[in-house]
């Protein structure tokens, strides 16, 4: 039994052609897997835990798409049990939302190739690598750190071909490297020095812990590029100081047999740098120097030129090799040919020889049918005349009874008059029939009449009144232990503690969220009166909000009602005041009768408060739930007017509704929207960004008041960023603009009120600073993630377009995600474009 779900490492390896997308790009393909990620754990494949005899994983939609996108590099694939394996199938499939790029410095490739000289500015490797920092082995040394610059054109070729840059300097991770440096070591020595973290798979090693290359950092080697002379060349003459490093860079260029200076100008270079320290004046002499050198300007030329030549040199063996193989394969061929041809000939003949025998064969068959069709028609005739004899018999049997004309004229007149007698009776019967329905009509008639008389009696009964008798409502005594603090350090511990127990309770009922995820949902339940829980039937909505009503314990302090069809006002939902009793009557639903039990709860020493309506709408949310809008802002009170007397509802209570979208339900309306998150199942129900969480050495007691779970996720929490709350992230405000964006080109344009964008900053502002915490990030990957579910949950709810303006509106909307690494967002609305040209062209968040 295979597990259910499985993260690995590989790149897109072998394209399956068989079906394609519009672009003409490949849907199905294979993966190459390389690693497996196990308890964060990076191993080889099936060396720690069974994955597959293949080292395969079949991708069943948007292959070629993948490709483009990731360019042979490595990515992580949360994949997928394939239940029912089949010939040539893998154990494991994968979509094209289980991909996420690799992150650049958690692996480096070693591939075998010579090393370029450092004056060819555009390289052919033996192979490309799969990590975008790798090493060169040539002749049992490790050359690198290196880049491979590669363009649309290097691309498209089948060769490894680009530019090949050093990557050195703190930006690519290695800070002990300095420009015109690469490192150099023994990589045998290395690789038996670290056989636990260096994998080899066919012609390519892998180093999983890329903090061993600090072990060589000192081993140190020149390498300084055209590019990187080049560049000084051209930033001398604004220098104010050369750089040590600068200085020993130009000597070792100037000292070089190859360098544009005459042997004198060199010797007067050298000694100038040698003699420059922090002189003004001197580097300007330098400068001048270099500047006037005409050789010197013409070096990028020169070294351009040159590889040009090279590089036709290089191509011209190629293309002559490939024409005297295509000329072997030619010949090959020919003869293949006339061996077929011959084989045509041979078996063309056996084909005459064949169709004479089927001739003669069809001839002999066809006369023995023949004798057997004519003995079966001559017994069918046989047959039909001793049935036609047999008929013919009892006809003359018959007819031997009515041979005397006056015994047949006697019985025609016997039947007539039995006929006559026949009439009679009907006729007798239709009276007797119509006296009956007069009958009918006449008692229906006095009916309706006595019924009349008897309104008056039954309203007197209706209209009587009744005692004002209310039922006194009690809900159980729970009590909830508070804990309280005010440091915004230990707070933001006890709710990542609350959040991960919360994730491993899930994590071991297998439902796999991860603790992102949870913390993302928690503090939208818990800064909005209204949460809305969308996505198509089964995926898990109303549950996840029962499993976590029983993990935090609410009992009665949770009430789930199921929305009716024809709801129309709060009357079916709360209950009405009837003003002849003078008493309140309570809808079957029980939410009055919830409203009044938890009037008087503390929120110091119980659950919070939670009313799931589910199936919400079923019935326009605004019409039956419109007490509810009125309460929503922040600023309004929680007090509900309901008959004659008013209820204060806890600040602790939570509205959450489930929806989903089809011909029988009603759509959401904007002010509706404009008050709520919405939180998008469908989109979340397979989040593979963060780890999961099955165990936890010490789980948090989730079990506490109401009081403590608005300390942890509330308003006012402690730990929120204060920087981030100034004002929204650059990327949230560039996106609503491309939203609210008034070009006609671009459709209807949405835009967010000032209301939901102060929710917006608050929520992002918290959540950046949770997820620090609970997934032990930094600010920049936090602020991120953060960003993501705020554009997710209340943002893109409010898209709701058709036509050709609106589909552009959307595709500029995707690549803003895309720049900005918006995972959760870029595919909600790929999704939401792929739907709505389904829907012709209608675009709405809620389609699935």
């Amino acid at each position: 039994m295979h597990d259910e779900y499985r993260t690995v490492i590989g790149y897109l390896d072998t394209p399956i052609n068989s079906t394609y997308d519009e672009q003409g790009r490949p849907n199905l393909g294979l993966a190459k897997i390389l690693f497996e990620i196990d308890d964060d754990l990076i191993s080889p494949i099936n060396q720690e835990k069974y994955f597959d005899d293949r080292d395969e994983v079949f991708f069943t939609e948007s292959f070629g798409k993948l490709q483009s996108r990731f360019d042979n590099k490595l990515i992580k694939i949360k994949v997928t049990n394939n239940k029912n394996v089949g010939d040539n199938q893998t154990n494991y499939v994968a979509f094209e939302n289980s991909v996420t790029a690799f992150k650049n410095h958690e692996i480096y490739s070693f591939i075998y190739s010579k090393l370029p000289d450092s004056s060819v500015s555009h390289v052919r490797l033996n192979t490309l690598p799969h990590t975008k920092i790798f090493f060169i082995i040539d002749d049992g040394f490790a050359f690198g750190p290196f880049l491979l610059g590669r363009d649309e054109d290097d691309k498209k070729s089948d060769l490894a071909i680009g530019k090949l840059i050093p990557a050195c300097g703190k930006i690519n991770g290695f800070p002990s490297i300095q420009v015109g440096t690469i490192l150099k070591f023994n990589f045998d020595e290395f690789k038996n020095n670290n056989k636990d973290v260096v994998t080899t798979t066919e012609n390519e090693y892998y180093l999983t812990d890329v903090s061993r290359i600090e072990l060589v950092k000192n081993n140190i080697t020149d390498y300084v590029t055209i590019e990187q002379f080049a560049l000084y060349l051209s930033t001398l003459k604004q220098s104010k100081v050369i750089k040590k490093i600068n200085a020993n860079l130009l000597i070792k260029q100037f000292n070089d047999s190859n360098s544009p200076f005459s042997r004198q100008k060199r010797a007067e270079l050298v000694e100038l740098i040698n003699r420059c320290t922090y002189s003004e004046d001197i580097i300007k002499e330098l400068a001048l120097i270099v500047t006037n050198e005409p050789s010197c300007r013409n070096v990028l030329d020169t070294a351009l030129e040159s590889e040009k030549i090279k590089f036709n040199e290089r191509w011209s063996k190629s293309a002559e090799k490939a024409s005297n193989e295509l000329s072997i394969q030619l010949s090959s061929i020919k003869k293949e040919i006339e061996f077929l041809d011959a084989k045509r000939i041979k078996a063309t003949r056996d084909l005459a020889d064949l169709d004479g025998e089927i001739t003669e064969k069809t001839e002999q068959l066809q006369s023995e049918h023949f004798e057997k069709e004519l003995a079966k028609k001559k017994a069918q005739v046989d047959s039909s005349i001793k049935l036609l004899n047999d008929e013919l018999k009892i006809l003359q049997d018959k007819h031997g009874y009515y041979s005397n004309l006056d015994e047949l004229t006697k019985k025609v007149e016997e039947k007539e008059s039995d006929f006559d007698y026949l009439r009679r009776n009907i006729d007798k019967k239709n009276d007797t029939l119509k006296d009956l329905e007069n009958k009918l009509v006449e008692n229906e008639l006095i009916l309706q009449g006595k019924l009349r008389d008897m309104i008056p009696y039954v309203s007197s009964i209706i209209h009587s009144p009744l005692p004002k008798i209310e039922k006194k409502i009690e809900l159980s005594s729970i009590e909830r232990a508070t804990i309280t603090e005010d440091d915004n350090i230990k707070v933001r511990q006890l709710a990542s503690d609350f959040i991960r127990t919360i994730t491993s309770k899930f994590n071991n009922d297998d439902r796999m969220y991860s603790a992102g995820f949870i913390a993302s949902i928690l503090l939208a339940q818990q800064q909005t009166f209204i949460t809305i829980l969308s996505g198509p039937p089964g995926i898990g909505k109303t549950s996840f909000i029962r499993m976590y009503k029983d993990y935090i314990g609410q009992e009665d302090r949770f009430l789930e009602v199921a929305v009716g069809r024809s709801w129309t006002t709060e009357r079916e939902l709360i209950g009405f005041h009837n003003s002849l009793t003078g008493v309140y009557s309570p809808a079957p639903t029980g939410v009055y009768q919830y409203f009044k039990g938890i009037e008087k709860d503390q929120e110091n020493n119980c659950p919070p408060h939670t009313l799931l309506l589910d199936e919400a709408n079923l019935s326009p949310m605004e019409h039956y739930g419109s007490i509810f809008l009125n309460i929503a802002d922040q600023e309004a009170s929680r007090k509900l007017q309901i008959g004659e007397s008013a209820i204060k509802l806890p600040d602790s209570l939570n509205i959450i509704a489930t929806v989903n979208h089809d011909m029988t339900t009603e759509s959401l309306s904007p002010r509706l929207l404009d008050r709520a998150a919405v939180i998008p199942f469908d989109s979340i129900v397979f989040d593979i960004n963060n780890p999961l969480i099955s165990d936890l050495d010490n789980e948090f007691n989730v079990k506490v008041s109401a009081a403590t779970v608005e300390m942890l996720f509330g308003k006012n929490v402690v730990y929120i960023d204060k920087d981030t709350l100034e004002s929204l992230p650059i990327s949230i405000e560039e996106f609503m603009n491309i939203l609210a964006s008034k070009d006609s080109d671009l459709g209807v344009m949405f835009n967010i009120s000032k209301r939901k964008q102060y929710i917006i900053k608050h929520y992002i502002a918290t959540l950046v600073s949770l997820l620090q915490q609970v997934d032990s990030i930094q600010y920049e990957e936090a602020l991120q993630n953060a960003c993501d579910y705020a554009i997710l949950y209340y943002i893109l709810p409010v898209i709701n377009g058709n036509g050709s303006g609106t589909l552009k509106r959307l595709e500029s909307l995707v690549n803003h995600c895309s720049e900005n690494n918006f995972q959760l967002s870029e595919n909600k609305l790929t999704d939401m474009i792929e739907r709505g040209k389904y829907h012709l062209d209608t675009f709405n968040f809620f389609h699935y």
